[in-house]
């Protein structure tokens, strides 16, 4: 049933996570396209904090004092269902078009590992642009480096990709553990700490004045400042994490990439939705993810979301709960696709997936007039509740405009320049 295709939208490169490829709409999986629609609106929930707040505060959310309780509400969602799944669930998607982007190019005669090369290398330049320019969570870059890597694996047994993507998934938790579990200290046992320090911890690891005058910078330089001068601010004080993050991603994207491709050709795009056994395996492994995600999340809550708790249990500890929860997403996407794929919002679902990264760059673009000071300048002003309505707003840009886009031309406006760049030459623009 996977196998079915988008009627009448259209030319397409099939399963790439961002861009299509081919000649003609049966090229297209719906299951990628619908998948990937989920995960482009998923990902701005995931990614709101770091439009509008300052890195610090987004990871530390009580840093300026206790949250209301919808924004703990919030908070716990997103910790639940969003945080890091839907990064993952595009790196799945990405591996497994990595693989189908090399089979189908060299079915048709051509090389496909070294046009997959030059793709990589143009997704890395969007990916540095849209750091310096938009948006310095950017994953693009990570996925393209990464991307070189994988793609030299798409031929190894689908079992040795499983484990060795699960494997280094896995890998830094017990490394983390004892990183961030340095700066706990029992609360009975902590000392009282500075004055106005509202961690029930000693923070010997953590200056707290320093930090907070880190995201009070942040957020000025963000709320206040021209495009150039946010420019400069993002390489003095966030280029090195933008490296280690893409460095990082050794241990986050790149295994689930091998875990897409292994599921690639284990044919699971291709014949499982509707699967009563994904059905299973997928409400399984959400109840396994709620369960953990939970858990790891009562000491926080208990302890006012300190920093010190927060690395600890929703950093160091949370690859334990988002690997089942991100494989659950997946598995039940594929089984409920016959569903929910086909009506009217289904169907712009698939119209923002096939625009995936038209979507998300454009999603970045309209954040940044909104929170950044070359635009209207309102970086920091909204609790993390109020900044769900901005969610909403960008969840209702791309379902309004792709369908709409796609009906009048053959792909999304960066997809359609990231095909000309990656073959060196000019492709139609309108049907």
């Amino acid at each position: 049933m996977v196998a079915d295709r988008v009627d009448g939208e259209g030319t397409a490169d099939a399963g790439q996570t961002f861009a299509p490829l081919g000649d003609a709409a049966a090229d297209r999986l719906v299951s990628l396209d619908f998948i990937r629609g989920v995960a482009v609106l998923g990902i701005l929930a995931a990614n709101i904090t770091g439009y509008a707040l300052s890195s610090m505060e987004s990871g530390w959310p009580s840093i300026f004092g206790p949250l209301d309780e919808g924004s703990i509400a919030v908070w716990l969602f997103d910790l639940v269902f969003v945080d890091g799944k839907m990064r993952s669930l595009f790196a799945i998607l990405f591996g497994a078009g990595l693989a189908l982007f090399i089979d189908r190019v060299e079915a048709k005669g051509g090389v496909g590992v070294a046009l997959q090369v030059r793709r990589l290398g143009w997704l890395l330049a969007f990916g540095i642009a849209h750091f310096y320019l938009l948006f310095r969570g950017d994953i693009l870059a990570a996925y393209a480096f990464w991307g070189f890597f994988a793609m030299m694996m798409t031929r190894l047994p689908p079992a040795l990709l499983l484990s060795l993507g699960a494997t280094l998934y896995l890998a830094m938790v017990p490394l983390d553990m004892a990183s961030y579990g340095a700066a706990l200290e029992p609360p009975a046992l902590a000392a009282s700490g500075e004055e106005g320090n509202a961690s029930p911890f000693a923070g010997r690891a953590y200056d707290y004045a320093d930090l907070r005058e880190q995201a009070l910078t942040d957020r000025s330089r963000m709320r206040d400042g021209s495009l150039a001068q946010i420019v400069a601010h993002k390489q003095a004080a966030h280029a090195y994490r933008y490296l280690a993050g893409s460095i990082d991603a050794l241990f986050d994207s790149f295994p689930m990439m091998l875990i897409g491709i292994a599921l690639y050709r284990l044919g699971l795009f291709a014949r499982g939705a509707g699967s009563g056994r994904l059905k299973l395996w997928g409400w399984g492994l959400a109840a396994v993810g709620i369960a953990t995600a939970l858990a790891l999340a009562r000491v926080p809550l208990a302890q006012g979301l300190s920093i010190e708790t927060i690395g600890y249990y929703t950093h160091a500890l949370m690859p334990l709960q988002r690997l089942p929860m991100t494989l659950a997403w997946l598995f039940l996407l594929l089984a409920y696709l016959p569903r929910f794929a086909y009506g009217k919002v289904g169907q712009r679902i698939i119209a923002a997936g096939r625009m995936a990264f038209s979507n998300y760059i454009g999603t970045s673009l309209l954040m940044a007039l909104i929170f950044q000071g070359w635009g209207l300048g309102l970086f920091g002003s909204f609790t993390r509740l109020e900044l769900a309505g901005f969610v909403l707003l960008g969840w209702a840009a791309m379902l309004a405009w792709s369908k709409p886009w796609l009906e009048r031309h053959a792909q999304g406006p960066l997809e359609w320049l990231w095909r000309c760049l990656t073959y060196w030459r000019l492709f139609p623009f309108r049907r």
